[in-house]
């Protein structure tokens, strides 16, 4: 090529004229990065009212309640697709939404569980029943670990595909007062399934929309809720007990 027509070429692409041709390198970049969206923000809420009624003398007999609330530590790139080749639950049905990253060897998995933050609150308003006459005053209700405190530095949250309809939640870093002890709430993970609903494992479900839904939609909102009311004829020392546990998790996604 003439020094004239490689000065030609040089002038087109300064001007925006000619593009240059993504090289290699940068081909396989975008191919290992199939980034779809920003998981922006993740906001959770589990709340147990709970009532105790201990007959005995001195037994405690009142409510109170347990709340959590959590929140994702930092936003992360996912891919937000439905893998047609992930078995969905419960049964294994063939396709699952996954919330993914690129795998090590190609393709993608799901993402591991994130770091979260936040705080649980016990609040115990009950009361002591009268001794029994002649055998002197009762021990007092230890409720040194009542009050708030932030959930474990380990805590995670996960949010990930459980078929071609639902996401689902979950947290680790729930657990009891780490000094003292507050209540009588029978909660004690945040998917105890016989306690808090949802499904055989507990997860709490996130229904989403369409596929196409969310590839156009610029910010995605989907939100999870579950309820349940337990009643036990037994609580311990011929106690009877309730827990009135709700949950809820708003996940808010960007489009890339």
């Amino acid at each position: 090529m003439s020094r004239f027509r490689v000065g030609v070429v040089l002038a087109l692409v300064a001007t925006g004229a000619i593009a240059l041709l993504p090289t290699a390198s940068s081909q396989a970049s975008q191919q290992r990065r199939p980034w779809t969206h920003r998981l922006v923000s993740v906001k959770g809420e589990l709340v147990d009212h709970w009532t105790y009624n201990d007959p005995t003398p001195c037994g405690a007999v009142g409510d109170g309640t347990v709340t959590l609330k959590f929140q994702l530590v930092k936003p992360r790139l996912v891919t937000l697709v439905i893998d047609r080749a992930k078995n969905g639950e419960p049964n294994n049905t063939l396709g699952s939404w996954i919330v993914g990253i690129p795998g090590p060897t190609g393709g993608i998995r799901d993402t591991p569980a994130l770091p979260a933050s936040g705080t649980i609150t016990w609040v115990d308003n009950t009361t002591q029943r009268p001794p029994e006459p002649g055998n002197g005053d009762c021990t007092p209700t230890d409720k040194t670990g009542c009050g708030t405190a932030p959930v474990a530095r380990a805590s995670k949250m996960t949010i990930a595909g459980y078929n071609r309809r639902y996401l689902y939640a979950d947290f680790s870093g729930m657990g009891r007062p780490r000094r003292g002890e507050c209540g009588h709430s029978q909660v004690e993970i945040f998917d105890q399934a016989n306690l808090v609903g949802g499904p055989r494992e507990g997860q709490l479900l996130i229904r989403m929309p369409s596929a196409a839904t969310v590839k156009r939609r610029r910010t995605l909102t989907v939100v999870g809720t579950s309820h349940k009311r337990s009643t036990f004829a037994d609580c311990g020392s011929g106690a009877t007990c309730t827990d009135d546990v709700t949950r809820r998790v708003t996940v808010v996604f960007k489009h890339l």
